[in-house]
Formats: C-alpha cells, sequence, structure tokens
C-alpha cells in the first residue's frame, strides 16, 4: 500500500540548536501524520529527536564555520544528493546558512515547496567591510533564485530582517511571512517569589562578544563605582568555534568578581530566571528573536536589551522593559540603574512582560503560524496532502 503521508525534510546545522530552539514544531509536525525528517550534524541528541517522531540524518560535509566555496560545494552536493533519495514533497531550512545552502540544493533537486526560516541574518550582515558585503551579494542572489517557485516562502522573526530581504529584491512581500519567535513554554517559565536581598540580573546566552557580555560586565563595574549593591549571573557556556567567543580563562576572570557569577551552562534556566529581579541581553549580534528574551517575559521579568533586530519584537521600551544603544556600557548601566533603584518599576514591568508573552510568545501561538505558512505554500505547489490545518 503506497505511503501517501506529506514528507518534510528539515535542514538545520545541529541536533542541539533544533532541540532547544524548535522540538515543538518538529513534534506538532510529526503529530499530524506527516513523515518528518531532519538533517543536521549529531552530536547527542539524535535519540531524543527520534524519540520526538523524527527521523535523523546525520551530515557528513557541513562545516558551520567555514566560508570556503568547497566546503559550501560539498555541503550542497551531499544535500542534493539526499533530497533525491527522499523524495520531499516541502523542505524547511533554519537558520541562515542552512537557508542558503539548503534552498540552493532543494531547488536544484527539484523540491516543489521550498520555506526557509531566518533566525536572524547573523554575523553576514553585521559588518561592513568588502568581503563582507562581495558575500551578500551572493548570498541574496542565491536565496532569490532559490525561492523563485510558487510553492517557496522565506519566513522571518523579526520585521527588520523582512524589511531588508524584501528592499534587497529577494522575496516580494506575499511570499515573507512574519512568523515571530520560537515562543516559549508558559507552564514551564513562570513568575517566582522574588526574595533576593539585592536584585539579581541574569543574562543568558551563548558567551559570544557579539552578544554584549563584555558591554554587561562593564556597566556593572559603573553601578559599583556608584556604590550600588546587585548580583550578575552570566548563564552560557563559552562558542570554541566562533572567532568572537570568549575564553574559559577570560570568564574565570570575570566570575572572580565579587557582583558578576559566570555560572557556565545552566540546565534548568527556569529555575533561575523564577528566582531573579531583571533579565538583560545587551546584544548587537542580527539577532532572530531571541529566547532568553521570550523566556525571561513568560518568567515575568522586566527586560533590559539593545535596538538590535527581533529584540524590539520582544520589548516596548518603557512598558516591559528598556531599550538601549548597541555597544554603549553607558546607556545600559544608566538602564540597569534604574530599575535596580526601583522594585515597584521593575516589578510593574515584569507583570507586563508575562501579559505579553501569554498573549504573543507562547511556543503553540509560533506553530499555528508556521502550520499556516505550511498550509499557503502546499496549496501553491499543489501539494494538498501537506495542508495541516484540518488534522
Amino acid at each position: 500500500m503506497a505511503d501517501n503521508r506529506c514528507r518534510i525534510l528539515i535542514f538545520t546545522q545541529n541536533d542541539w540548536f533544533f532541540h532547544l530552539h524548535f522540538l515543538a514544531l518538529g513534534q506538532a509536525l510529526a503529530d499530524t501524520g506527516a513523515e518528518v525528517s531532519l538533517a543536521c550534524l549529531v552530536d547527542e541528541h539524535g535519540e531524543r529527536l527520534e524519540a520526538a517522531g523524527l527521523r535523523v540524518l546525520a551530515l557528513s560535509s557541513l562545516d558551520v564555520r567555514s566560508l570556503g566555496l568547497k566546503a559550501q560545494a560539498k555541503t550542497v552536493v551531499e544535500l542534493v544528493r539526499l533530497i533525491r533519495r527522499e523524495q520531499p514533497d516541502m523542505v524547511l531550512t533554519i537558520s541562515p546558512k542552512p537557508a542558503v545552502l539548503g534552498s540552493f540544493a532543494a531547488k536544484l533537486a527539484g523540491v516543489p515547496s521550498i520555506l526557509s526560516l531566518m533566525t536572524g541574518l547573523g554575523f553576514l550582515f553585521a559588518g561592513e567591510n568588502e568581503r563582507l558585503q562581495t558575500l551578500r551579494r551572493v548570498v541574496l542572489g542565491a536565496l532569490k533564485w532559490a525561492h523563485t517557485g510558487a510553492g517557496s516562502r522565506i519566513l522571518f522573526q523579526n520585521s527588520m530582517d523582512r524589511e531588508l530581504l524584501i528592499k534587497s529584491g529577494v522575496i516580494p512581500g506575499s511570499k515573507a511571512p512574519l512568523v515571530g519567535g520560537v515562543g516559549t513554554d508558559l507552564d514551564k517559565f513562570k513568575p517566582g517569589p522574588r526574595k533576593n536581598e539585592v536584585p539579581v540580573i541574569v543574562f543568558g546566552a551563548r558567551m559570544i562578544r557579539d552578544k554584549g557580555v563584555l558591554d554587561l560586565v562593564e556597566a556593572a563595574h559603573i553601578l559599583h563605582e556608584q556604590g550600588l549593591r546587585f548580583r550578575v549571573l552570566l548563564c552560557g557556556d563559552p562558542d570554541p568555534g566562533n572567532p568572537n567567543s570568549l575564553t574559559t580563562d577570560e570568564l574565570v576572570e570575570i566570575h572572580e568578581e565579587r557582583f558578576v557569577d559566570w555560572l557556565g551552562h545552566v540546565s534548568d534556566i527556569e529555575r533561575i530566571l523564577a528566582g531573579a529581579d531583571i533579565a538583560c541581553l545587551p546584544t548587537y549580534y542580527r539577532e532572530g528573536m531571541p529566547k532568553f528574551l521570550l523566556d525571561s517575559a513568560a518568567a515575568g521579568l522586566p527586560l533590559v536589551t539593545t535596538n538590535a533586530p527581533g529584540c524590539t519584537d520582544v520589548v516596548t521600551h518603557g512598558e516591559n522593559g528598556l531599550i538601549v544603544p548597541q555597544r554603549s556600557p553607558v546607556a545600559l548601566a544608566d538602564a540597569l540603574r534604574q530599575l535596580i533603584v526601583d522594585r515597584d518599576r521593575r516589578q510593574a514591568m515584569g507583570r507586563a512582560s508575562r501579559k505579553r508573552a501569554e498573549a504573543e510568545f507562547s511556543a503553540d501561538a509560533f506553530v499555528e503560524r508556521v502550520f499556516a505558512v505550511f498550509d499557503d505554500a502546499a496549496v501553491a505547489a499543489g501539494r494538498p496532502g501537506c495542508v495541516f490545518s484540518t488534522r
């Protein structure tokens, strides 16, 4: 008997990234009865993803850090072979590099519906040197060519990235849905008792400079010199493959400051957020929509962040947090000072964060928005078997 299930192939960089950010989406797709395969680098989350109902296909050629043409061509060749073997009805690529390489390979392999979910635009759009400008032109051209089909879409997490690619001529607005961030688990992340003797500020991200970790440390020094009492908790590991990562030695040195603690990877970040007073992410990275801010909003925290893409989609200045310029420790210190000294204000902003999370940022709402895009793309591509809204 023929298998008439919708066949979906997802391509992203590695298993931990998908498990952390997109497991709910993968499970929801599998629960519809679709055959969902995930192609990525596999380390320690493969069995968990299989248990969630996904077929995990380990890639061998993907180099997430390399910009060399030979390395990219090798990955495209591997993907084309994999796609032709799997014969998916739809390909979903997640994050910038997989979006370029995966959509290009899917187009070459003749996939009728190609969807790319942009989780920010990454470092390629953060600099202005000649090499990056050349690479950007190549990337934008590849994305445009790969998404010319009627059933192709580019999904965006924030409005700034969407506007940039529309204005660049990569994709028309009608094929560029805004789906927002991956959402947060409102039952897992929720407000707890705030009983700290001094306000606790939490930072959660990879320990790379672009996330603003050193700006936060410098702001903490400014506040300490002003005589304010507080604690800063840095939650996250270094990223050794990233040239902008802090080293373990640097983080240990920071940890020796009596008002800044580096905790490394935290497996129960929901506990930390439930008991903290302020969430801070002074990033200047090309974010999609930072999950740390979404989880912190659900935990009922006031949010201090920058005007980077994605962050302004989570925080309304003066309502559920404060927005400061990028790379400005002085402005960051001033914003944090306002909340450190005013308990009532930070609690009011925290309540506004939770209310907004309940209204806009649930993981279920994200899945529903993505399903609507899948339905639209499937109909346009002549694949009615991949319409999920009626299942």
